[in-house]
C-alpha cells in the first residue's frame, strides 16, 4: 500500500470497509428470510469487492471513485425505501465517503441528490422536527466533508510543489527531471519517429559573481534567469534546475535543429537582458537529441559534452551534438 497513490488508498480502503459493512447485513437478512434485502446487500458487496480487486491489480482508478459513490448512495437510498426510514444511518457514511472518493463539487451535487431522493420517504414517516434534525446533521456532515476535501487538496498541492520544485527559483528540480527523462526515454522507445531534445545551460563565470558580489546576488540572478527563460520557452517545454548554476530544458517533440534555435534564442535573450546591474550576464548551452538507444545518463552526458564545448570555445554560445560531432548553433 505504501507505493500506491493517495487516491488509490482512498478507493481501496473505502471498498474494503464497504464489503465488511455489507456482508454482515447480507447474512442477517438471509437468516431472517428477507431475501430481497439480502440479495441487494450481496450484489453491492460483490460490486464493491470487484472495484477493490480492479484497483488493487491494475492500479487504475479512473471513474472508480464515481462508481463507488453511486453504489454507496444508491444502497443508502434503496434501503431507506425498502426497509423504512430507520435505515437513514446509511446516508451518513455515504455522504462522507463521497467527499473522499470524488471531487468536492461532484460530491456536493451527489449529496444534494441523495437528500432530495430520500426526502419523500423520510418526511412521511417522521415528525417535522425530526426531519429537520436529520437534514441539519446531514448538511453539517457535508459541510465538514467539503471543507476537509478542499483543505486536503490544497495541502497535497503544496506538498507536491515542495517535492517537485526547487525552493530558490521555483523551477522543477532534479527529482522531477529524473522522472520525466524516463518518461521521454520510454516514449522514444515506443515511438521511434517522435523526437525530444535536452538543453543544458550554465551561467558563465557564476563563481566570480558569488565571490565578488555575494551569494545573495548570485541567488537573485538565478531567480531572474529562471523567470526570464520560463517566460520564453513553449508551454510544452519543461524547465529544471539541475544543480548550482546549471539548468535543463526538455524540449518535447523537438529535433536537435529546432532545439538549437530555441537555445540560441534563449542565449540572446539572456545576453540582452539587464539581469544584474553590476555586470553583464551570459549563459552557455549544450543541446542533445534523444536517441532510441540512450538511457538517462547517456542523454545527459551528450548534452553536457556539448555544453563543455560551448564553454571551451569562449562561452556565451550554444553548442549542438549531432551524430557524434559538436557544432555551434547558428
Amino acid at each position: 500500500m505504501n507505493k500506491r497513490s493517495y487516491k488509490q488508498k482512498i478507493i481501496l480502503t473505502g471498498s474494503l470497509f464497504g464489503v465488511l459493512g455489507f456482508l454482515p447485513f447480507t447474512i442477517y437478512y438471509y437468516t431472517t428470510d428477507d431475501y430481497a434485502a439480502a440479495l441487494i446487500e450481496f450484489y453491492l458487496a460483490v460490486a464493491i469487492l470487484s472495484i477493490f480487486m480492479y484497483v488493487w491489480l491494475t492500479h487504475r482508478i479512473k471513474m472508480m471513485g464515481v462508481v463507488l459513490t453511486v453504489l454507496f448512495m444508491g444502497a443508502a437510498c434503496t434501503m431507506v425505501y425498502l426497509k423504512g426510514p430507520e435505515l437513514i444511518y446509511w446516508m451518513y457514511p455515504a455522504s462522507l465517503g463521497a467527499f473522499l472518493s470524488i471531487h468536492h463539487r461532484d460530491a456536493s451535487i451527489a449529496n444534494l441528490l441523495l437528500a432530495i431522493l430520500t426526502f419523500p420517504a423520510i418526511y412521511t414517516q417522521f415528525p417535522t422536527m425530526e426531519v429537520l434534525r436529520i437534514y441539519t446533521t446531514l448538511t453539517m456532515l457535508s459541510a465538514f466533508g467539503y471543507t476537509f476535501a478542499i483543505m486536503t487538496q490544497k495541502q497535497r498541492l503544496q506538498l507536491s510543489q515542495l517535492v517537485e520544485r526547487d525552493a530558490l527559483t521555483g523551477a522543477l528540480n532534479r527529482r522531477s527531471l529524473d522522472k520525466n527523462m524516463l518518461i521521454m526515454i520510454n516514449r522514444k522507445q515506443q515511438q521511434p519517429d517522435w523526437s525530444a531534445s535536452l538543453i543544458i545551460l550554465d551561467v558563465d563565470h557564476f563563481k566570480d559573481i558569488n565571490d565578488n558580489y555575494g551569494h545573495s546576488s548570485g541567488d537573485q540572478i538565478l531567480t531572474r534567469i529562471t523567470q526570464l527563460i520560463q517566460s520564453r520557452i513553449r508551454a510544452s517545454d519543461q524547465f529544471y534546475r539541475y544543480g548550482g548554476e546549471e539548468f535543463v530544458i526538455i524540449a518535447d517533440n523537438t529535433s536537435s535543429k529546432e532545439a538549437a534555435a530555441i537555445a540560441e534564442n534563449i542565449r540572446k535573450c539572456v545576453e540582452n537582458s539587464k539581469l544584474f546591474e553590476k555586470r553583464n550576464i551570459t549563459i552557455s548551452l549544450g543541446v542533445a537529441e534523444l536517441k532510441p538507444q540512450f538511457n538517462a545518463s547517456q542523454w545527459l552526458s551528450l548534452a553536457d559534452k556539448a555544453l563543455y564545448e560551448a564553454k571551451r570555445q569562449g562561452r556565451n554560445r550554444a553548442c549542438v551534438a549531432k551524430k557524434g560531432k559538436l557544432s555551434i548553433a547558428a
